[in-house]
Parts: structure tokens; C-alpha cells; sequence
């Protein structure tokens, strides 16, 4: 390990704190503005909505979600024998009872279509709505749409995790996902969303095999250096009591245990306003090269950051309590901000992921992926 790799490491040390977990038990316009499912503002003409998207740009992530653009909505109910009109109350036979709800076509690989009746009885927009089937989340870099999924993917369904998801992390120069469940490791090829293998998670990570984990991540040590992506990852799983850091070589497949360590006392550095709950800590990963529309953070002051500076190397921790505690791994090494899970990117986007109690693991490359418990 490098010594900037070992200084990381150091640096890392407050986060590292993410091993010290109890067992884990909206959507937006391109333009800004959240959207929901619900109700939206009648037309003028007070005639129903039958667009699938309110612009050209929306349009755009409904085919990014879907993989086509074929998709159709269907027509509007216009007989009083629907039950969901209504001949009465807004005094029109093409009416619809406000708070009703009408499903639409497929608009993703687990997600569907809905809109809503407004209080003037007219159909709103459609939506995109990710079910209950849906288990991954991958929000592609630079796009405002979120792709829901589901578990199985395209792989063959014999490498497909049938235990609770526990963690993951990602090998860069593979392209590839290692997630985690109590007794194995299910192999995610992330350039295609195929499962391609699975093994025994104690022949991956021996010194850890009879621990009930709670978060990964991985650190390339090219990156970490700020040099190209090498075959070498860094890669730290943490369990509620102890934490181990591992060399994992990517040619190999193979792991081998460089330092551990009992959590969290003695690793120190979880002090502050913005610190995370260690139990109640969800879900979180590392974005080395960092997304200020996501989380534009300024550490002007920290260290040798005299000049105007925002953060970019961070660490993100998804709370149940609904909020994301954020970490500076550049000049700060601390935690610096808090922002809302709830009602701000990346999670306000449209067919976002599930609460934070329902998370099992994150990683970031090229984009950023959810996996539900």
C-alpha cells in the first residue's frame, strides 16, 4: 500500500466509524422542480392530461428508464361507467374522481406510469413509479433520471443473491461489483447489469467470515493517488465491533488482510454537528472525483483551503433518521455538512430509491448504485 494510499486510509479513520451498526433492519423535473405522484394543476381547458411527459427533456428520461421510447399511455376514461369517473361532482361525463389513480404502460424495467385526479377532476401528468419488485438503483452520471431494477437483472438467475444484501463495493479497472450477503459474494458486472458469479465469502475475506457486515468500500489505489485506475483496490469492510482493510488484487481475485482493528473508539474522529449516528447509518460510498450539483459544499477555510473552495472528495453516509452526512476527504478530513435525503438531489429525481431503512449497500462508479437489504 502506498503511503498516500496509508495516509487515506488515516484520513478515512472518522468514517471508518460506518462499521459501527445495529443489523439493518420524489422525484424531479430536469429543471429542478420535484414531481410527485400526486394530484397536478387541471388544464384550462379542464379536459384530462394524456401526455406521458410534460416536455421534450422529461420524455428523454422516460426512455433512458425504459430502454425504448415506444412506450404508450393509455386513453382516458370518458364513460360514465368507469368507476373511475364521476357524472356529479365537477358536472361532466368525462370527469374523474379527484384522488383517483389510473395506471399506465411500463416506463422501466420495474416501473409503470401513474397520474392522478385533481381536485377540478381532471387527469394530471403522467409519472414514472418504481415498484415494489424493484431492488437496485442507478443513477447513470449526468442524468437526472434514476433507473430502477430489479434484482435479477439480465444474468443468469443462479448468480442472482438470495440472503439479504449486507455490502458492496466495486473494482475499478473490472468494471465490476462485489456484493455481499452474510455467507457469500455474488459477482455484478456493472457495464452490462449482469450477475456473472458467485463464491463463498470466506474464501474472499477469510479473517472476516463469521461477521455479521454492515458497510464496504473500496479505494483504487491509482485513483487515490491521482493517477490512472490501477489492478489494485483498497478495500474496507466494517461489521458492528471491528473493521478490516484488505488489499484485494483484481487479476487474482484475491484478498489479503493488511491491518484490522475494533470499532469505533479507537479509530476517533467522529466529532462535530454533521457526524452520522454510527447505528443508524444505512448505506454509503465515496466519490472521489466528487458532483457539486449534487452537494455543493464550501470548505474555504480548512487547512490550506485559503482560497474560495468547494469540497470534491467526499465520503456520503445515508442515516435513517432521512439524512445524508457528508465528509471532506481533501483538506478538511472532517465532517462538514448535513443535507436532507428527502427533497434534493441526486435523490429527488425521478424514479429515486426506497428510505434509507430499506438500504442494504451503495457504491459510486460511474454513477451511483442503491441496493435494497
Amino acid at each position: 500500500m502506498s503511503s498516500r494510499s496509508w495516509a487515506l486510509v488515516a484520513t478515512l479513520a472518522p468514517w471508518l466509524l460506518s462499521g459501527c451498526f445495529t443489523d439493518k433492519g420524489a422525484a424531479e423535473t430536469d429543471d429542478g422542480e420535484a414531481t410527485t405522484a400526486g394530484p397536478t394543476d387541471a388544464s384550462s381547458s379542464g379536459q384530462p392530461t394524456t401526455e406521458a411527459t410534460t416536455s421534450s427533456e422529461s420524455t428523454s428520461d422516460t426512455e433512458t428508464a425504459s430502454g425504448s421510447s415506444d412506450a404508450t399511455t393509455p386513453t382516458d376514461p370518458t364513460t360514465p361507467t368507469d368507476p373511475t369517473t364521476d357524472t356529479t361532482s365537477c358536472g361532466r361525463v368525462d370527469a374523474c374522481l379527484p384522488d383517483a389513480t389510473e395506471v399506465g404502460d411500463a416506463c422501466g424495467p420495474c416501473s409503470h406510469l401513474e397520474r392522478t385526479c385533481t381536485d377540478g377532476c381532471a387527469w394530471g401528468s403522467w409519472v414514472c413509479v418504481a415498484e415494489e419488485s424493484c431492488a437496485i438503483w442507478h443513477l447513470p452520471a449526468g442524468l437526472h433520471t434514476w433507473e430502477a431494477l430489479p434484482l435479477e437483472l439480465n444474468g443468469d438467475p443462479q448468480y442472482v443473491p438470495d440472503d439479504p444484501i449486507q455490502a458492496a463495493f466495486d473494482v475499478t479497472v473490472d468494471d465490476v461489483a462485489y456484493v455481499l450477503t452474510e455467507q457469500e459474494y455474488h459477482l455484478l458486472d456493472l457495464s452490462q447489469r449482469l450477475w456473472i458469479g458467485r463464491g463463498d465469502r470466506q474464501d474472499l475475506f477469510p479473517e472476516a467470515t463469521e461477521q455479521n457486515l454492515e458497510s464496504a468500500i473500496s479505494i483504487n489505489a491509482g485513483l487515490s493517488d491521482e493517477d490512472a485506475p490501477t489492478d489494485k483496490e483498497i478495500v474496507i469492510l466494517f461489521s458492528d465491533e471491528d473493521y478490516w482493510v484488505f488489499d484485494f488484487n483484481a487479476n487474482t481475485q484475491s484478498a489479503t488482510l493488511t491491518a484490522e482493528g475494533s470499532c469505533c473508539e479507537d479509530l476517533g474522529g467522529w466529532v462535530g454537528p454533521h457526524q452520522p449516528d454510527p447505528a443508524d447509518v444505512r448505506a454509503a460510498w465515496v466519490n472521489w472525483l466528487g458532483d457539486s450539483e449534487w452537494y455543493e459544499v464550501d470548505i474555504t477555510g480548512c487547512n490550506e483551503a485559503n482560497e474560495p473552495t468547494l469540497m470534491t472528495s467526499y465520503a456520503a453516509f445515508i442515516a435513517v433518521e432521512d439524512l445524508v452526512h457528508l465528509q471532506d476527504l481533501g483538506p478538511c478530513g472532517e465532517f462538514v455538512d448535513t443535507r436532507p435525503y428527502v427533497g434534493q438531489p441526486p435523490f429527488v429525481y425521478r424514479t429515486g430509491p426506497p428510505p434509507p431503512e430499506e438500504l442494504g449497500a451503495a457504491l459510486h462508479h460511474e454513477g451511483l448504485y442503491l441496493f435494497r437489504e
